[in-house]
């Protein structure tokens, strides 16, 4: 197997960080080595 290049990391904003956010999709992005979680947004400061 060929050596692969390094890959350049893509910066993601989660929008909305209840259940689904939490849960799901800032899991996923932080369990994909090409992507980077950047920023969250969410209306409550608590989360």
């Amino acid at each position: 197997m060929a050596d692969c290049p390094p890959v350049e990391r893509i910066g993601v904003a989660v929008i909305g960080y209840g259940l689904a956010g939490q849960v799901f999709h800032a899991p996923l992005v932080v369990a994909t080595p090409s992507l980077e979680v950047r920023a969250i947004v969410t209306a409550n400061p608590e989360r």
